[in-house]
Formats: structure tokens, sequence, C-alpha cells
């Protein structure tokens, strides 16, 4: 090699950005923006439905890929949460999304309180690779009601009418309702 008076000039270096193509992949990211429940209150047995938006915020596509709704204890959904519906999500664009709605069914014998219908986008076991696997849930408050009958019982008021009166058997609560004459 030529010597040289200085050896510490001989690199220069300049930023450049890689974009696609040449083995880099673009990752999907998918996100449940909204989640409603109607009724927000149900019995066991009941029927309500879940309305919800997955929207894919990554920079790739995602084929079809599944959604579970579930009763959950908490805001965060766990796989021991009852799992109450799969929901086969159509693939989407970079940006695109979509709104589903699917009936469910309150699990008989569950206890009456307040839990949190709850969806996960891209569930775990069938999920393709997606740049933030951690941002796929949302939940919405949501209670499960007591199931117990109303009893109706009729009696005379003192202008001779005739009211009928529904009571939760053993409660004190009470609606009236005037009878048809």
């Amino acid at each position: 090699a030529p010597a040289e008076s200085n050896n510490n000039n001989n690199q220069r270096t300049s930023p450049f950005t890689v974009a696609g193509g040449g083995g880099s992949t673009l990752l999907p990211d998918l996100v449940v923006d909204t989640v409603t429940a109607t009724p927000t209150s149900a019995a066991p047995g009941a029927s309500v439905t879940v309305t919800f938006t997955v929207r894919n915020q990554g920079a790739g596509a995602i084929p079809a890929t599944v959604a579970r709704i579930r009763l959950a204890s908490g805001t965060t959904i766990l796989p021991t949460d009852p799992l109450l519906a799969e929901v086969t999500v159509q693939g989407l664009a970079a940006g695109a999304a979509i709104t589903l709605s699917q009936p469910v069914t309150i699990p008989a014998g569950k206890a009456a309180g307040n839990y949190f219908m709850g969806v996960t986008a891209n569930a775990p076991d069938a999920a393709p690779a997606e740049s933030n696997p951690n941002n796929n849930q949302r939940t919405t408050p949501f209670t499960v009601a007591s199931h117990l009958p109303l009893e109706p019982y009729q009696y005379q008021t003192f202008e001779g009418s005739t009211i009928t009166r529904y009571a939760v058997a053993g409660r004190n609560t009470a609606l009236l309702a005037p009878s048809p004459d």
C-alpha cells in the first residue's frame, strides 16, 4: 500500500433507509378499536350481541385470522375466562379495519356480578406474526344480572282499582303497574 500523509480521512458515511423487499418483512399489527355489548347487562342463558372493530395498524397485510370473545373477570382477558365465541376476521391490508357483530350466550350458572366483555384479535394459537402481539385486546364493562323470576300478585286499592305488583321472590323490591280493567 502506498504511503499517505493522513490515514484518518479515508472514509465517508451517508444515511439511507431500506424499505421493503430485499428480505425485509413488513408486519401487520391488529388492534381492537372498540367493543360494545348490547344489552350491557343480562342473566345467565340470555343472548347478548357483541360488536367490535378490528384494525390493522401495521405496515403489512394480514391474512384471515380469529378473534375470540370472552366474559372476563378483569380488564385483562385470560385464556381461563369463559370463551363465548370465535369469529373469523377477514384478511386486512395495512390501515384497513372491519366491524363485526356476534351474538353470544351468557353461560348458564354464571354468578351475578360485574365482569368485562372482551375481544382478543389475532387469537394466539391462530396468529400470524405481527409487529406487536401485546396490544390485541379490548374490554367493555358488563353485568351478569340475577335471574330470579318476578312473581306477580294483585290487590285492590282503596279507590277500587286493581293494581298488579311484581316482586322478586324473597325481596322487598317491587314494580307497580296498573292492571287492565
